[in-house]
């Protein structure tokens, strides 16, 4: 079969649907991968055609941090806009189409072309339940997470009222160049989920109503070595502690920096620290802080004593698939109910809001991940439930194409 992988957004975002292409591609069918400027290089890595959308998240993201209100409606309207061009001609001939969380073009254009939609998402929390907000809700962590349900259900009366407003005009001229009827709610046209959030981590809630199916997640475990520098830095001393914020930017790096250090000299511990976009630790004379572009996950974590990170799906994932302690320090959107989720498994010590984020707070919390024996043991019993996984192309067995 044809099957396009339409992916938005950042490397997290993109890397599930990367591997799912992989899958398939060994089971025979013909991934075809639709991906923003920032996912251009991983498909050429694996050899799977593309078909780019003209928005760059990295650039993107960096502009939301100054960006105000008006200008993020304008930028969102610009990405709605990019989405749909070229996805006509793209989709002709394709079997399935599967899109992800950030993708809010395919649906339609998959309509118009009468082709099986699935909508895809590496995290519960795209799903609508009292059990928590929408993930745009970012307010105080120990209030968004732990509110009533009533004030849950209207979270995402307002969430949805909101989210169907935005762009709304931009899909019906869309829609209407595709031959389709406008629709009032564009979000309803998302009908059918798959959520590749492994069962041990997360559940969907019962009071759920879309129709679901949920899978293992699609990891994507590289097949790149390690840095022969960071290899040696590791095995110079004790197991280190890796610190990294995924692609979330950072306002304060500098300051983040200060931070580290203090807490490298104070405990006495070694750090491997991920400057992700947010650039963090340029310059950084430390000896016991180790500053890396990037090294795969799956290899790096395992080697470490804790890993601290932003709460991004994909890392929360891999930290149980390593069976190592993790602490969040969560930034916004969906980090916040992964952290919940982390602290509930009692994998690791209560999260830190990354504006609450001090050298003392951090120092607590690292301590306890690396030396609780109750969170050794949770890690483990947890690696072990990950461990059992399925190929991800074993999704279309289950899928009503």
């Amino acid at each position: 079969m044809k099957i396009i992988l339409a992916s938005m957004g950042s490397e997290g975002d993109i890397k599930p649907m990367i591997s799912l292409a992989g899958s398939l591609q060994e089971s025979g069918h013909k991934p075809h991968m639709v991906v923003p400027l920032n996912g251009k290089e991983i498909c050429e890595t694996y050899h799977l055609s593309y078909h780019l959308i003209n928005i760059d998240y990295r650039k993107r993201f960096q502009r939301l941090l100054s960006a105000t209100f008006k200008e993020r409606l304008a930028m969102r309207c610009e990405e709605l806009m990019a989405q749909f061009i070229g996805l006509a001609d793209v989709f002709k001939g394709a079997d399935l189409v599967i899109g992800n969380t950030p993708q809010h073009a395919a649906v339609h254009v998959a309509e118009a072309l009468n082709i099986p939609y699935y909508h895809s998402s590496v995290t519960v929390q795209a799903l609508p339940s009292k059990d928590y907000p929408p993930p745009a809700i970012t307010t105080a962590y120990s209030l968004s997470q732990n509110m009533p349900k009533w004030i849950n259900q209207m979270q995402w009366w307002f969430f949805y009222t909101l989210l169907n407003r935005i762009g709304r005009d931009i899909i019906n001229r869309q829609r209407k160049e595709l031959g389709l009827e406008p629709v009032r709610r564009p979000q309803s046209k998302f009908k059918r989920f798959i959520v590749t959030v492994d069962k041990v981590i997360d559940t969907v809630p019962a009071d759920v109503k879309v129709d679901y199916i949920q899978t293992d997640y699609w990891h994507l475990f590289e097949d790149t070595s390690m840095d022969q520098g960071l290899l040696a830095f590791i095995e110079s001393g004790p197991p280190p502690v890796y610190f990294g914020l995924g692609s979330t930017p950072q306002e304060t790096a500098e300051e983040l920096t200060k931070i580290l250090e203090e807490v490298v000299e104070d405990l006495g511990i070694r750090i491997i620290l991920s400057k992700g976009w947010g650039c963090v630790g340029q310059n950084i004379p430390n000896g016991n802080i180790k500053v890396i572009e990037y090294s795969p996950h799956h290899k790096l974590f395992p080697l470490m004593s804790a890993v601290v990170h932003h709460g991004g799906s994909g890392t929360v994932h891999l930290g149980a698939w390593a069976g190592v302690p993790q602490l969040i320090v969560p930034q916004w959107a969906d980090q916040y109910h992964h952290a919940q989720r982390v602290w509930n498994l009692e994998v690791g010590p209560r999260p830190i809001l990354r504006n609450k984020l001090t050298a003392w707070k951090l120092k607590l919390a690292i301590q306890e991940a690396i030396s609780n024996p109750n969170i050794a043991v949770r890690c483990d019993e947890v690696k072990r439930l990950v461990h059992k996984r399925e190929e991800p192309s074993k999704i279309l067995e289950r899928l009503d194409i």
